[in-house]
C-alpha cells in the first residue's frame, strides 16, 4: 500500500513513518510533507493509495484539502491532536480518525479499512457530493455501507462498541462503531436519543405509551425510554 503523509510537525511525520514501519501490513512512503500545499500538488503525481493527513495546518487545513480532493482516487485518513473533528470527519466520510499520540493497533486499524475500501469500491466518493448530507457511509464487519438517513427507523448500541442500524426495509446494517460515534451525526430532527442503547426517527414512530415509557416504531419494535429523558422527548414532540 503506497502512503503519504502530509502533516506540518516534522516529529509527527517521523513518529508516523515508524509507526507504519510496525503494523502488520506492508506499506510504501510515497511522500512525506509538512507544507500542505505542496502536499497536495504532490499527490496528483504520486496517487498514493492512502493519505495520513493533519487537520489545523497553516496555508491549508486538511478539511480544505478533502474538499478539493476527489476521493474516487484516495482515501483519506486523519492524524490529529485535536478531538474536537470527529463529527465533521465522518460527514466528510474519511476512512478514519486517529488522535495523537497514537498507538500502532490504531494505525493497524485504520488500514485494516483502508484495504476494505480499496477492495470494495469508492462508494465514500459520493458522499463528498452532498451539501447538506443525507447518507452517511459506514464502516462494517467486512465492507463500507452507504445508509440513508431517512431509511433508518432506529440505531442500536450494541456489545462490543458495534452500532445497528435497523432500516424500514427491515434490513439491518451493522457498524464498527460505538453509538456515542454517531450521536452526534444524528443530532437533529428527526432523530432524537430516547435511551443511552437507541437513537429513533420519529418520523418512524408508530406511538409512544407514555406511562410504559415504550416508544413503538413502524416496524413494531418497542423500545424503552429511559425515565430522565421523558420531559425533554415530550417537548421534542411537541416542537415538532
Amino acid at each position: 500500500m503506497n502512503v503519504m503523509i502530509i502533516d506540518d510537525e516534522i516529529n509527527s511525520i517521523h513518529v508516523t513513518r515508524q509507526r507504519l514501519k510496525e503494523c502488520k501490513y506492508n506499506t510504501t512512503v510515497v511522500g512525506e510533507f509538512i507544507n500542505p500545499v505542496k502536499g497536495f500538488k504532490a499527490i496528483k503525481e504520486k496517487k498514493p493509495d492512502l493519505l495520513l493527513l493533519d487537520i489545523e495546518m497553516p496555508g491549508m487545513n486538511g478539511f480544505e484539502m478533502l474538499e478539493r480532493l476527489n476521493l474516487e482516487e484516495i482515501n483519506v485518513v486523519f492524524v490529529t491532536a485535536y478531538d474536537n473533528y470527529a463529527i465533521r470527519a465522518i460527514k466528510s466520510s474519511a476512512i478514519d480518525y486517529i488522535l495523537k499520540p497514537f498507538s500502532v493497533e490504531e494505525l493497524n486499524g485504520a488500514l485494516t479499512k483502508t484495504k476494505v475500501v480499496l477492495r470494495n469500491g469508492q462508494i465514500r466518493a459520493e458522499a463528498m457530493a452532498q451539501k447538506k448530507p443525507t447518507y452517511f457511509v459506514i464502516p462494517g464487519l467486512r465492507a463500507y455501507e452507504k445508509v440513508n438517513l431517512n431509511e433508518i427507523v432506529y440505531a442500536e448500541g450494541q456489545r462490543g462498541g458495534y452500532t445497528k442500524f435497523v432500516l424500514k426495509n427491515g434490513s439491518k446494517a451493522m457498524a464498527s462503531r460505538p453509538l456515542s460515534y454517531y450521536q452526534d451525526v444524528l443530532d437533529e430532527k428527526p432523530f432524537v436519543k430516547i435511551h443511552k442503547s437507541h437513537i429513533i426517527n420519529v418520523n418512524e414512530m408508530k406511538r409512544f405509551n407514555s406511562g410504559a415509557f415504550k416508544v413503538i416504531m413502524s416496524n413494531d419494535a418497542e423500545l424503552h425510554l429511559a425515565h430522565r429523558r421523558k420531559p425533554a422527548f415530550i417537548r421534542f414532540l411537541k416542537d415538532k
